[in-house]
């Protein structure tokens, strides 16, 4: 009876999970997202847990399973556009860098930064991704008091 109990727990399970499983393999990242940055490390000096925002436009995907999508961020203490391409490293999994850009800091004119940008497909709806999580790893080059900030991100569709 236990076997019989615990094989309609599985299979229940599987019959929920694999719908949503699938619909994020075969989803796209396309749109604007409102995405939430929590600061994780830095040497800042900012509290881990900080939250800020951004707001990071993907395009170029007009289907499910896009090699490369191109995206637009806009945040940072400029609230400038950042513009890369990330690209598929696995099944919802995307990966790429921006920059190097300019990165204002006092007394150091030349400063730049890179940003490590990871990308993981979590929600979709109709064939979209309408949810995401991830992560930033930002280097700084060049500026005397920060050198990296790393946050962990949250991307809602709009």
């Amino acid at each position: 009876m236990r076997k019989l109990f615990l094989a309609l727990a599985v299979a229940a399970f599987v019959a929920v999970m694999a719908p949503a499983a699938f619909a994020l393999v075969k989803a796209r990242i396309a749109g604007t997202y409102d995405v939430d940055a929590t600061f994780q490390q830095n040497d800042l000096g900012v509290p881990a847990g900080t939250k800020s925002k951004d707001v990071w436009k993907f395009t170029k995907c007009r289907r499910a399973g896009c090699k490369t999508v191109n995206l637009d961020r806009q945040g940072g203490t400029a609230n400038a556009h950042y513009k890369s391409t990330l690209h598929k490293v696995s099944k919802g999994v995307y990966k790429g860098t921006e920059g190097p850009f300019p990165y204002k800091c006092p007394q150091s004119p030349n400063s730049t930064f890179t940003a490590a940008n990871t990308v993981r497909l979590t929600k979709a709806k109709d064939g979209k991704a309408t949810v995401w999580k991830g992560t930033e790893k930002v280097k700084v080059q060049k500026c005397s008091f920060l050198t990296f900030v790393n946050y962990s991100l949250v991307g809602k569709l709009r």
